[in-house]
């Protein structure tokens, strides 16, 4: 028969008391032991057994220990490749450093070593076992925890930007964003919900000193994102509320303002119509005047016209009337003084 020493099989001194019952059928394959026992046939697959056995008891899988066991099974096989044994310790091994693997990568998940978990995980998969249900499960364990990790990591960054006031700015990197973002990955999430409703409620703040302010498109845009975040918010309906109040009221001053600038108008247009109509009445007075006043000229005028007219009558009557006396007065001389006023006799 072929003989190995133990240590090449092992790594370890072993014995061949206590092995368990019904393991054996390695043929041909010997193996002398640390003392210098020889052992071989069924008692070689019942060492190996064994020591498949002791595997499942030691620590990380990559110990020597391990190595060993897989290293044993691996020279039997090579000893002897058709004995009918080979599968089920081969079976049990991959069984053994299956479940050492899911230890190992579920100890990395708690102590947040994800990387190791993985690769733990990817060699639980190298072994190409056909039931891979629990390889799964722990796969799922990781991917969970590396969610709530990231989810913890964004939540972080969240309250971060909610301390430093960035509620909805700069885009993509600011409270709303991640709490949201948190919420997309893990809807339950308390407190990313909490986180909103802190946002909403710090929205409807700032709306309230902008209603105050009176900027009231500000304070509307304020409240429609608080309305997005949290529209069932008792302080964003009374928000919205004074928003309107403020807005009526505004609304009311305006008409009343336009009202008595329509009355302003009216009145100034009234003073105007008064206005005109005294410039017209003032225009028609100095028409009037002036109509008089050339009334009078011409009356003057003709006043003075018919008083010359008048004089000169009256001088010419008086012309014809001492012509007159005159021609009587030289009648009456004639009568009475014949003589002398006989016309001189005309020369000759």
């Amino acid at each position: 028969p072929k003989v190995l020493p133990s240590s090449g099989v092992f790594g370890e001194t072993a014995g061949i008391e206590g092995l368990p019952d019904g393991i054996g059928g390695v043929a041909h394959v010997g193996v002398v032991l640390d003392d210098g026992t020889a052992v071989q046939g069924d008692a070689v697959a019942r060492l190996v057994a064994l020591h498949v056995v002791r595997v499942g008891g030691v620590g990380p899988v990559g110990g020597g220990a391990a190595r060993a066991g897989q290293a044993a099974v691996q020279r039997v096989a090579a000893a002897d490749p058709d004995n009918a044994r080979l599968p089920f310790l081969t079976a049990q091994l991959k069984q053994i450093q299956l479940s050492t693997y899911l230890a190992g990568a579920r100890n990395a998940i708690r102590n947040t070593r994800f990387e190791d978990a993985a690769n733990l995980i990817a060699s639980a998969r190298a072994l190409g076992l056909s039931d891979t249900s629990e390889i799964n499960a722990v796969a799922d364990e990781l991917q969970t925890a590396r969610s709530e990790q990231r989810v913890d990591e964004v939540l972080a960054l969240a309250n971060a930007r909610l301390q430093d006031g960035d509620l909805l700015t700069p885009l993509n990197d600011n409270a709303r964003y991640y709490f949201e973002l948190v919420l997309s990955n893990a809807p339950q999430n308390t407190a990313a919900r909490q986180g909103l409703n802190v946002i909403a409620s710090r929205l409807v703040l700032r709306a309230r000193g902008e209603i105050d302010a009176g900027n009231l498109d500000a304070a509307d845009a304020l409240l429609s994102d608080a309305r997005d975040i949290d529209p069932s918010s008792s302080e964003l309906a009374r928000a919205s509320a004074a928003l309107k109040a403020s807005r009526d009221a505004i609304a009311e001053r305006a008409r009343q303002a336009e009202l008595e600038r329509q009355a302003e108008l009216e009145r100034q247009a009234e003073l105007e119509r008064q206005a005109e109509l005294e410039r017209q009445a003032e225009l028609e007075r100095q028409a009037e005047l002036e109509r008089q006043q050339e009334a009078d000229r011409i009356a003057a005028e003709q006043r003075a016209a018919a008083e010359r007219e008048a004089a000169a009558q009256a001088a010419a009557l008086e012309r014809t009337a001492g012509e007159a006396r005159a021609r009587a007065q030289q009648v009456v001389t004639m009568l009475t003084y014949p003589a002398s006023c006989a016309a001189p006799a005309p020369e000759m």
